[in-house]
């Protein structure tokens, strides 16, 4: 009788189909899947399993862990790691039951039901089933934690308490040993260590598995090695589950023997363990079985079911290979490729390479099953020495695909990168070759292999490639989404400078910010600053990109009688607004990007445009006319306009058009410097499509001051700021006088006319009607002084006089229309010239004229 006293690995990883065999109510998504370790130290040489070895009698004590093998499992539980322990990226639940003790001193925990215990051998089935000592349920504890993937920061908390009832174990030729544990959640500890305000999800999760009522369950096992007698233990680590399926010949001189594993067993990096003679080189996939261990039979893997597998030995030379069979059931055979040569082999052949060769491909591999069930591809393989170091690379082309765009490499000029191409598996004598990076970064061939740099352009119009080379022919090349786009911050913004007090207007700043380049590795900025009562001044400068929050000082040199200023300009990504302070905390700035490549409107639009004091003027102190525009947006996102202010000062305008479809507004257009026309306007979509605007926008609003000056032939006296309704009609062209009737929505072509603070005395026109010919027709009333009016149908624009009885001087019109309905029956606007006595010839105050359709 042995009596090892060495605790047992016991490798547990069973295949979908064999729970469901053994556990019908089971599915792999609800079930625990454990690494065991089950120390036993008694066996009986009467009862033998399908190997004729003795199976343990005894068995002291037992550990298993779960560690994320299965996404999804335990999400609570995973959530409730992160948020009290930090960052671990591999939540595992544990449990421990019995003692490692099995030097006597202590008894036994389960002990073999003799009853239970058969052996089949012509039917392939041995089972058994081990009972509490004593007849007791065995004590098992429940422990929740989490560790870094390097292992660091490991932590666990014993969570719940419970018991074993049951172990019952089944032996089949192909997949080893499985069974399942009868256990009992029966409590849950409080939270103990740093956690104190929240109890783990892990006792609720486990009772609500699949595997039977309440906190009654099963969990499959599966035992990869029960013997640890040598010699047994090489022959149970051939019929293991994940293990080699083969005979003692494998890898002996001109030998054969299987490399594979079951369907349902992943071989993904950190998901399992490897097994001890096989190490990952070159990055995730190739497996490197040394010449050391081949020999001694232990596990032998292959990774999931691909398409096509290449062998290359690196001390020795193939010299034939035997294929499967009941893996490709399309045509029942392969592709060999050796040598610079394709043949196509069937399966089950043992093909004797001409020549012995140092590596080769089986391709044209079309499984009955999906690759991701992970189905073992076993080759028997014959080599010209008696010992081998062999390397085996299933097809990366895929997986190297997904680990190229999960890299994420979309960049921004400036951006520093250091991209890791350590997944690009390369057997002996490859290298790796990136084409098309664009201009700052570099390739590296390492170890490990890299892309870094900083970007300093974009990238070119054939895009990036990664190519695998071995010496000049090229294995397989990549295309690689290596993306990048503009300088985060590259474009132009535009402030509106707003006085700290009184929230007037006092200037305009215009900002242009370029990304480094080859040149130049530091961003650059141009900047010009209007300030009121002073003319342009202009700046520019360099600075070191921050990353993600961009806070740009701007100085301005003095200049005459001007001081010096500097502008605190704050730019972040995902916003097309941003603010501005003037010389530290003085008046603040409000802006926004200027209209994106994308969003500048084709076609050269026309606008048209109405300003209204909120307060109707009195006309005499106060001008009471209704400013007015006419223009187009350029190519280049300027809207430039025409027209009159309310006191029929000729104006015009430039503005540019911001990402938020706004615009500041800056002009000073008297004489007298210190009086401005500004602020935010609402400019519209001018018909934009609606993908790439912005959702966000500064509060609109326009003021107009005018300081006094004795010169002026209008309002001498001035007037103080006046809060400006300010609207943008887009306009369309029209090119008859019945295609503009219909534009603004006219019934019979007629027009209502209504006069704000028109001089006494005088009757003016009520009704125009739109005639051919664009001329607007006084109506109504009949008394009303000569009129004489025109309509421009191609710039919106409407002009007229009409001319009192003397000794009153003629009076001027002009204004705009607007088309869009959005105005409800308004439909255009503008201003009446009135001539006046006064100090300076031709003195003139105004009233407004607002034009109306009769649509309900």
């Amino acid at each position: 009788m042995k009596t090892p006293n060495t605790p047992a690995r016991f490798l547990a990883l069973a295949s979908a189909a064999a729970l469901l065999a053994l556990v019908p109510r089971l599915s792999l998504a609800d079930t625990f899947i454990f690494d065991w370790w089950l120390l036993s130290g008694e066996f009986d040489d009467n009862y033998r399993d399908l190997d004729n070895e003795a199976v343990p009698t005894k068995v002291w004590g037992a550990l298993g862990t779960v560690r994320n093998l299965v996404p999804g499992e335990f999400p609570d539980t995973a959530t409730w790691l992160l948020a009290n322990y930090g960052t671990l990226e591999q939540p595992f639940v544990e449990f421990r039951l019995g003692t490692d003790d099995t030097s006597g001193g202590s008894p036994p925990a389960f002990v073999l039901d003799t009853g239970s215990f058969s052996n089949d051998p012509a039917n392939g089935v041995a089972r058994m089933t081990y009972l509490p000592n004593g007849g007791v349920p065995v004590p098992v504890v429940w422990y929740c934690g989490g560790e870094n993937f390097d292992g660091g920061g490991h932590v666990e908390q014993l969570v719940a308490t419970g018991t074993v009832s049951a172990i019952h174990l089944e032996q089949n030729p192909t997949l080893g040993w499985t069974g399942y544990g009868e256990f009992t959640l029966d409590a849950e500890v409080p939270a103990l260590g740093p956690v104190t305000f929240t109890q783990c999800p892990l006792y609720t999760e486990t009772a609500g598995l699949a595997g039977g009522g309440g906190p009654s369950y099963r969990i499959p096992i599966v035992i990869g090695e029960i013997d640890f007698d040598p010699g047994a233990q090489l022959d149970w680590q051939t019929g293991a589950p994940a293990g080699q399926v083969a005979d003692a010949t494998v890898l002996n001189s001109l030998g054969a023997g299987y490399a594979g594993e079951p369907s349902g067993v992943t071989r993904d990096p950190g998901d399992v363990f490897d097994p001890d003679n096989a190490t990952l080189m070159g990055g995730g996939g190739v497996w490197q079985f040394s010449r050391d261990n081949l020999p001694r039979l232990g596990a032998w893997f292959d990774p999931p079911l691909v398409s096509e597998y290449r062998y290359y030995c690196t001390d020795a030379l193939f010299t034939g290979v035997g294929l499967p069979t009941g893996i490709d059931t399309t045509d029942h055979q392969f592709e060999l490729s050796f040598s610079g040569k394709k043949v196509t082999v069937a399966e089950g052949t043992f093909f004797v390479f001409p020549k012995p060769v140092r590596e080769f491909k089986i391709s044209d591999i079309e499984p009955v099953v999906d690759s991701a069930d992970d189905q073992a591809f076993p080759v028997r393989l014959a080599f010209s020495a008696a010992t081998a170091s062999v390397i085996i690379q299933p097809d990366p082309t895929e997986r190297e695909q997904g680990d190229l765009l999960g890299l994420g490499a979309h960049f921004r000029v400036g951006d520093v990168v250091n991209l890791d191409l350590s997944f690009i598996s390369l057997l002996p004598g490859e290298t790796i070759q990136v084409t098309g990076l664009p201009p700052g970064l570099v390739f590296n061939a390492g170890p490990p292999p890299t892309i870094t740099g900083t970007v300093l352009g974009l990238g070119s119009e054939a895009g990036v490639e990664v190519r695998v080379k071995s010496g000049r022919a090229t294995v397989r090349s990549h295309p690689f989404d290596l993306t990048v786009a503009p300088y985060r911050f590259e474009g132009a913004y535009e402030f509106l400078v707003e006085d700290l007090a009184t929230n007037d207007p006092v200037g305009r700043l215009n900002l242009t910010v370029k990304g480094p380049n080859r040149r130049n590795p530091l961003a650059t900025y141009t900047a010009s600053v209007e300030r009121l009562g002073e003319s342009r001044r202009s700046a520019k400068g360099s600075f070191a990109d921050p990353g993600g929050v961009l806070a740009l000082s701007v100085p301005f040199n003095a200049y005459r009688a001007w001081p010096a200023v500097t502008y605190d300009v704050t730019l972040a990504e995902g916003t097309d607004l941003f603010v501005l302070l003037e010389n530290g905390p003085n008046n603040p700035g409000r802006g926004f990007r200027l209209a994106r490549r994308g969003r500048v409107p084709g076609g050269n639009p026309r606008v048209t445009t109405a300003f209204d004091l909120q307060t109707p003027g009195d006309r005499v102190n106060r001008p009471a006319g209704i400013g007015w525009t006419s223009g187009l947006v350029k190519a280049n996102a300027l809207v430039t306009l025409k027209g009159q202010l309310g006191d029929a000062r000729k104006v015009s305008m430039g503005l540019n058009l911001s990402q938020t479809d706004q615009a500041v507004v800056w002009i000073a257009p008297y004489r007298n410097k210190t009086s401005f026309f500004g602020g935010i306007l609402d400019i519209g979509n001018l018909g934009l499509h609606g993908r790439g605007a912005a959702t966000e926008a500064h509060a609109a609003g326009l003021k107009w001051m005018r300081a006094a000056d004795p010169t002026e032939k209008s309002y001498p006296a001035g007037f103080a700021t006046e809060p400006v309704n300010g609207v943008v009609s887009r306009w369309e062209p029209a090119p008859t006088a019945d295609a503009l009737a219909l534009s603004l929505g006219l019934t019979e072509d007629g027009m209502t006319v209504t006069h704000i603070t028109p001089p006494d005395g005088v009757a003016l026109p009520e009704r125009l009607s739109l005639r051919g010919r664009f001329s607007l027709l006084s109506v109504l009333p009949s008394n009303a002084v000569p009129w004489k009016g025109k309509a421009a149908g191609k710039t919106g624009q409407f002009s007229g006089t009409l001319t009192p009885p003397s000794p009153m001087a003629r009076m001027t019109v002009q204004g705009a229309f607007l088309q869009d309905a959005s105005f409800g029956n308004l439909i255009g606007a503008g201003v009446v010239k009135i001539p006046i006595a006064g100090p300076v010839r031709g003195s003139y105050e105004t009233s407004g004229i607002v034009l109306e359709n009769d649509s309900p």
